[in-house]
């Protein structure tokens, strides 16, 4: 207690001389402080001034930033109002470009199934492969000939009449009235192709056709001027060769099939030409009537397979500039709707810029305002530093002064208590010499304890080894009495059986012997059956071959007789054909003229003349067809079906393109609603399972979003933005069960079977994978192959097969929710298993 006295008093000493020179140097401190104070509080009200003027400035320029982004969001209105205006235009292109190449595509297959034409003629243009050639085209050389020839001495056709001619509109129906059947001509190089071609037809039963040189022979002179009075009659319109476009390779063809035709306004136009005419001229109205120089007119409606033709040439060569047309629009639309787009992006950075300009000035209004007000806050601190200062300056120099009383009162207490301290001393050591001898003593006992508690506990130890060999002892008699029981039990069962089967040895043993006698019998009848199947079996081989070769002359002789009877035939239908052939073209029957030809005298020249010179008239009115109006009630009612096919088409793909335009429009919207829903998802969930980072889709093409892709961009929290094909496969596998649980989120169904999608995850992941799943188990039912036991411990059934016995299967189930119990019959080592 006396130390602890003076240590204290010294203490007291030695903070009194602390707080005395604490004092001291605060005072001066206090001083220096007061000095700085001043300066601060001027400084503080310059900078206060300089706030004042900046703040003033900060103001103007946020009026100048708000009227100027007043103006860019204006602009940026416009352009909003002309993309929209030019999403609509694009839409309305794409649509009208679509329906267009739809409509060309159908007349192409049209033309190129040549629809409207005779059976031979479509035979020929498929055989040399000019199958929707344009007009005036050449077919391209294939493998056999080389130059459009299908096979070696085949015809060189170079199209129909109708594909090498040209008209305006207005002059198509003259043409079709002019030619009429002759544009379904086939023009070929010379007089041998047409042979070749015939002979073509003929000998594959094709059909007909008719076909035209390319440089005909023409019987009459070239065509003299028309009358003046005709070329000023305001009915005029001109010759029909003059107002057809053809290649120069085509024009003595030109002039060979329309040289003899006048184009004029009207029937009553026709008319009055035909009364003055002095020449074998024919006058072709623009509505398609024919008048012939001997008088005979032709027209009406109802059959205009030839102007069909030309009109589906005509539309076909419109369509094909208005598609092109169409397509650079839609070109130029697309390149003003991106700098429409550059356009409000820029507008848009503008107002980003203006917005930013002017929260920065706003936030630099705040600051300096906050400044300010910091500043006044200062100098009001300042103003109270310094009288608290002031305060504190004469508290210490009253605090020094009463440091020095008390430091002499406590010197004079440490010199009372030292005295009491020696006094103290004396008789502390007396008092350790008796404590130092109890405390051997007590050591001593201390010992002997310890060595007792030794021994009890090795007496324990042995005595508990003793009762547990005691009861092993008791257990293995037991046990051998009762396995003695079960012996002597068995031998008396084996006894018992070792009787029964000996005598069902000895009853087997009669029975083996008894069988082996009706073997023996039976064997000997086996053995006379099968020699007698072997002799029938061997007659019956011999009776089937002699069948066999009976057979085989019977199949000769029939393919014989059947060969012969077609080559009758064959001869019966060449004659036949042969006569009708002579009797259309000469009109005589050769089996009447035959016998007499001999007896009549040679025809001399003039005659010869004559013949040669009829024949090139009749070649040039052309066959009779005695079938026509039959062929014409024919080609009417097909006429009539493919006009009703044809509109029948033609409203059903209006109806279709209708129902395609209401799908791709349906379809954009029902795709942009499901990818955004999808995308926010998948931006929610893969940072919920990476425990950070960031991913999205995104369009490949955001123009055209039907026919765009989605681009997966993610970015696992620690890494860089790259391409999934950097990951590793637990992250691949991770932002794939991000995406297919974000899709079936948008979409969910009431089962959903994941066959081992964890494989690839680690621990941590897969809980996070497991708690994903959970979350959406309220509405769906997950059925999850897996071997990982993490993925395991949040089910709630556990679905197993076992294999209690080799090759036998059994399936068996634990429940881990609810009551957690395993279901009955199943003990614990196949819960596990499971």
């Amino acid at each position: 207690e006396a130390d602890t006295r003076i240590a204290r008093a010294e203490t007291s000493l030695a903070g009194l001389a602390r707080r005395v020179g604490e004092a001291r140097e605060g005072k001066r401190r206090l001083e220096s402080e007061r000095e700085t104070l001043m300066a601060r509080r001027a400084a503080v009200r310059e900078e206060r001034h300089a706030l004042v003027a900046r703040l003033e400035g900060l103001q103007g320029d946020r009026q100048a930033t708000a009227a100027r982004r007043g103006e860019i969001e204006e602009e940026l209105g416009v352009l909003r109002s002309r993309i929209a205006e030019s999403d609509r235009d694009l839409e309305a292109l794409r649509e009208e470009l679509a329906g267009r190449r739809s409509r060309l595509r159908s007349l192409e297959e049209l033309h190129a199934r040549f629809e409207g034409v005779g059976a031979g003629v479509r035979a020929l243009m498929k055989r040399h492969g000019l199958g929707g050639t344009s007009a005036g085209s050449v077919p391209a050389p294939d493998a056999a000939g080389g130059d459009g020839r299908a096979a070696e001495g085949d015809a060189a056709l170079l199209g129909l009449v109708a594909d090498r001619l040209t008209v305006r509109e207005a002059h198509i129906a003259a043409l079709a009235g002019a030619l009429g059947d002759a544009l379904q001509a086939v023009v070929v190089e010379g007089l041998p192709d047409a042979v070749a071609a015939l002979a073509y037809l003929r000998a594959g039963e094709k059909g007909r056709a008719t076909l035209v040189p390319q440089r005909p022979r023409r019987v009459v002179g070239a065509r003299p001027p028309l009358p003046r009075a005709w070329r000023d009659d305001p009915g005029f319109v001109g010759a029909l060769d003059g107002l057809v476009q053809a290649s120069p390779e085509d024009g003595e063809l030109v002039r060979h099939l329309l040289g003899d035709f006048v184009v004029v306004a009207d029937l009553e136009t026709a008319l009055r030409f035909h009364r003055g005419a002095s020449r074998d001229l024919t006058l072709v109205t623009l509505a398609g009537e024919r008048l012939a120089p001997d008088g005979t007119l032709t027209g009406g409606t109802g059959d205009d397979g030839a102007a069909h033709m030309l009109e589906l040439k005509r539309e076909m060569r419109e369509l094909a500039s208005v598609t092109e047309a169409l397509a650079v629009r839609l070109t130029l639309a697309q390149q003003q709707h991106g700098e429409l787009r550059s356009g409000i992006a820029k507008r848009q950075a503008a107002i980003d810029a203006a917005q930013t300009e002017a929260h920065d000035a706003e936030l630099a209004i705040v600051e300096v305002s906050q400044n300010q007000r910091r500043l006044n806050d200062e100098e009001r601190r300042i103003g109270e530093r310094r009288e608290a200062r002031e305060g504190e300056a004469g508290r210490l120099t009253a605090a020094v002064t009463d440091a020095a009383d008390e430091e002499a009162r406590t010197r004079a207490v440490i010199e009372g208590v030292q005295a009491a301290r020696e006094a103290t001393r004396v008789e502390l050591g007396s008092a350790e010499a008796v404590d130092g001898e109890r405390r051997q003593a007590v050591e001593e006992q201390a010992a002997r304890v310890t060595e007792v508690r030794v021994r009890a506990a090795q007496a324990r130890e042995r005595a508990e080894e003793d009762r547990l060999g005691l009861q092993r002892l008791k257990d293995r008699l037991a046990e051998s009495g009762a396995r003695e029981a079960r012996l002597r039990g068995d031998v008396a069962t084996g006894a018992e059986e070792q009787g029964r089967l000996v005598a069902t040895v000895l009853g087997e043993r009669e029975r083996r012997i008894a069988s082996r006698d009706d073997a023996a019998r039976a064997a000997e009848a086996l053995r006379l059956a099968r020699a007698r199947l072997e002799a029938a079996q061997r007659r019956l081989g011999e009776g089937e071959t002699g069948l066999r070769e009976v057979r085989s002359r019977i199949d000769e002789r029939a393919k014989g007789a059947q060969a012969l009877a077609l080559r009758d035939q064959e001869l019966q239908l060449a004659l036949r054909h042969l006569l009708e052939k002579i009797a259309e073209r000469h009109r005589v029957d050769v089996r009447d003229v035959l016998i007499d030809y001999h007896d009549r005298p040679l025809p001399e020249a003039s005659e010869r003349e004559r013949a040669s010179e009829l024949l090139r008239l009749i070649e040039r009115m052309g066959e009779i067809n005695l079938m026509a109006i039959e062929e014409y009630e024919e080609k009417s009612e097909r006429f009539e079906h493919l006009t009703a096919q044809k509109e029948d088409l033609e409203e059903a793909l209006r109806k279709l393109e209708s129902a395609i335009r209401q799908m791709n429009r349906e379809s954009r919207k029902l795709f942009r609603e499901a990818f955004v829903a999808v995308n926010e998802r998948f931006k929610r969930l893969f940072p919920e399972l990476f425990r950070g980072g960031k991913a999205e889709l995104k369009l490949s093409s955001p123009d055209d979003i039907l026919e765009s892709g989605i681009d997966i961009v993610a970015q696992p929290p620690g890494k860089k933005l790259g391409s999934l094909e950097l990951m590793s496969g637990g992250e691949k596998a991770l932002t794939a069960v991000a995406l297919i649980f974000a899709i079936f989120q948008y979409k969910p169904s009431p089962f959903c079977l994941l066959d081992e999608v964890d494989a690839p995850l680690d621990e941590a992941n897969i809980s996070r994978f497991a708690q994903a799943i959970r979350q959406m188990t309220e509405r769906s039912q997950f059925i999850v192959i897996t071997h990982s036991k993490r993925t395991m411990e949040f089910t709630d059934v556990l679905y197993g097969v076992t294999m209690e016995e080799p090759g036998i299967s059994k399936l068996v189930s634990v429940e881990l929710r609810g009551e957690k119990r395993p279901v009955p019959g199943l003990d614990a080592h196949k819960a596990s298993v499971a």
